[in-house]
């Protein structure tokens, strides 16, 4: 069943060509005709009206000759005079005639140089070619005539092969190929010149040739070579299917093979720690891919299976032909491109390599500027590998700048007009993106940030976890991941807290305010004990305290304290603890912008203190 759903699907595919090789003879011959003929037409009836006009003269002086010839044999033998003026004339006469060949056959020979002739091929063997036109008919037609009639010959079954003999024409002007009444072929003295031969020879190795054809072809469709045919293409179609068994039954055992080798070779393919394809799956993937190449190899087998039995039988051998001219000139001109397209291989191959080992001294480069074990002056190391992408870029552009003209196709319409939309769409696609590029490669060489540090691009502060050409992502202290653009970063203000701690110490501020009741060195000492009790807080560089401002009911105290340590948001919450502890400890109010100096704090606090208490008490017992 599955031999005959191949056999069904390949005459599915070929129907039109069968259609079309059971007209080959007339459609390719009326082709090929009216393309010779629209080129040659123009030289040929310039060249044989010449011709014609000297077979007029020569056949005059044909006539002349036999006149003078018959005067000759009546003169009488005493009349030397004039015979000697016979002779004379009829010497002139032979002396033009020769002249006029000569002229005739150097003609021809340029003629000869423009055409290559039309063949005669009754049988799709071509017996000889015709060269020259006979009244009307012109080169083309008298080959199809003569094609025409050697085939009812070959055709009829009572055809007498022996019967086919040469006739000096009536006029003595052409020698006919006749059988019967039916002239075959006539052939003239310009036929003749053309094949640098006369009349006679050209026409009895014509003759041959028609014979020899005709004998051939009919023993070709004897029944006894029917009946042998018959059993060749049975033996092919034995053996296609003896063939097509063995096929089904080594990809059947591959296919097999394939499973008792699952717990041994094939293990799957991870890539990274991710397995793409367990060694079912993989098991299952490669078998497909056997069926496929086992339907191919069939398909192959069965195409090529068609042609030779059709090759066996005279009348399709046309089809054969057409068939294998289809599996034969695709995969011809699939090899000569391949083969043609070597040395622009090489040439892709030898600038590939140029490209490839100087990214990779670049890459060297960068890597050890990166480690700082080469260090050029005004170059840091985080530049390294930006600078690296970049010149990487530039020579993967002028690499594929140069190998472009080497591309197959690269030179067709098609190729370029698709390389042109592509350009304009990417070019109308990504104008952000191209901003965000250029932003991030000057965010790089301006330097602000580096990953790890702690930054604020506009209300956002966060941790640089990463660091693109596109986009900066960062990590707020309530881990939120945010993603800003580089185009956003180099239009607004960043702040750096990591280079300043690093660098000079940041100085962690906050601000109080405190009654004018209350001595300012008494504030500065609490401010300052406050913030020296905080871990992170530098020791040796002592915190000082700034009165801001002298309002009418309080004075606005700011506390500064060093640190070497971005982290600070833990340290000010620190820092306000302690101020609030010290201030309690010493009585005294911390105010607000809105807070008055009378404001009694210690009945507050004792009112706070009795509140508390009550609603610690346990409630009455009936409640």
């Amino acid at each position: 069943m599955n031999l005959l759903k191949y056999i069904l699907i390949i005459v599915v595919l070929l129907l039109p060509l069968l259609g079309a090789a059971q007209e080959v003879d007339s459609t390719v011959v009326e082709t090929e005709t009216s393309v010779k003929d629209s080129v040659l037409n123009a030289q040929l009836e310039e060249m044989m009206s010449m011709l014609e006009q000297a077979d007029s003269l020569h056949r005059v002086d044909s006539m002349r000759i036999a006149r003078i010839l018959v005067d000759l044999e009546k003169l009488k033998t005493t009349d030397n005079i004039k015979k000697q003026s016979l002779l004379q004339e009829l010497h002139n006469i032979q002396s033009a005639d020769s002249l006029q060949r000569a002229i005739h056959k150097q003609r021809i020979e340029s003629l000869r140089s423009i055409s290559k002739g039309f063949p005669v091929n009754p049988f799709r063997d071509t017996l000889f070619y015709i060269y020259n036109k006979i009244g009307s008919f012109s080169p083309s037609e008298r080959a199809q005539n003569i094609t025409q009639r050697i085939g009812k010959l070959e055709a009829d079954d009572f055809t007498v092969v022996d019967s086919i003999v040469l006739q000096q024409s009536i006029n003595n002007i052409t020698m006919d190929i006749v059988y019967n009444e039916l002239i075959i072929l006539s052939i003239t003295e310009d036929d003749a010149l053309w094949m640098n031969s006369s009349k006679e020879v050209l026409a009895a190795e014509y003759l041959e040739a028609i014979k020899e054809a005709i004998l051939v072809s009919k023993k070709e469709h004897s029944w006894e070579n029917l009946l042998i045919r018959i059993g060749i293409s049975i033996l092919i179609i034995i053996g296609m299917i003896i063939l097509t068994y063995l096929i089904r039954k080594l990809f059947t055992k591959a296919k097999n093979s394939l499973v008792n080798y699952k717990k041994t070779w094939i293990k799957g393919i991870t890539i990274r720690g991710y397995q793409l394809l367990t060694p079912d799956r993989q098991v299952d993937f490669l078998q497909s891919i056997l069926g496929f190449i086992q339907l191919i190899v069939i398909l192959i087998a069965l195409y090529i299976t068609l042609p030779l039995i059709f090759s066996v039988f005279p009348w399709t051998k046309g089809i054969a032909h057409t068939l294998f001219d289809g599996l034969l000139n695709p995969t011809k001109q699939i090899l000569w491109a391949i083969v043609n397209y070597i040395p622009n291989l090489l040439t892709i191959a030898v600038i590939y390599g140029f490209f490839h080992y100087t990214i990779r001294f670049f890459a060297f480069l960068a890597k050890e500027i990166e480690l700082e074990v080469l260090k050029i002056p005004g170059f840091y190391p985080d530049w390294a590998e930006t600078t690296f992408g970049l010149i990487r870029f530039l020579l993967y552009v002028f690499m594929f700048i140069l190998i472009f003209p080497y591309l197959p196709g690269s030179d067709s319409p098609i190729f370029q007009g698709v390389s042109v939309f592509l350009g304009v769409l990417f070019s109308l696609g990504s104008s952000s993106a191209i901003a965000n590029i250029v932003s991030g490669l000057v965010i790089t060489y301006m330097r602000p940030f580096q990953e790890g540090d702690r930054i604020k691009i506009g209300d956002q502060i966060g941790d640089v976890i990463e660091k693109s050409m596109l986009v900066t992502r960062l990590r707020t202290i309530k881990n939120e991941y945010i993603t800003v653009p580089n185009s956003t970063i180099l239009s607004g203000k960043t702040t750096n807290y990591s280079v300043s701690a690093k660098t000079w110490g940041l100085i962690l501020h906050t601000k109080v305010t405190i009654g004018y009741d209350v001595p300012w060195q008494t504030v500065h000492e609490l401010l300052v004990n406050a913030a020296l009790a905080v871990d992170g807080i530098e020791q040796d560089r002592r915190p000082f305290v700034l009165q801001t401002s002298l309002d009418d009911n309080y004075v606005e105290y700011e506390l500064n304290a060093y640190t070497n340590t971005e982290k600070t948001f833990v340290m000010y919450s620190e820092i306000n603890k302690n101020i609030q502890n010290q201030f309690n400890a010493a009585g005294i109010d911390i105010l607000s912008p809105t807070y008055e100096s009378t404001y009694d704090g210690d009945s507050y606090v004792e009112s706070l203190k009795a509140k508390t208490k009550k609603e610690d008490s346990p409630p009455p017992p009936n409640q």
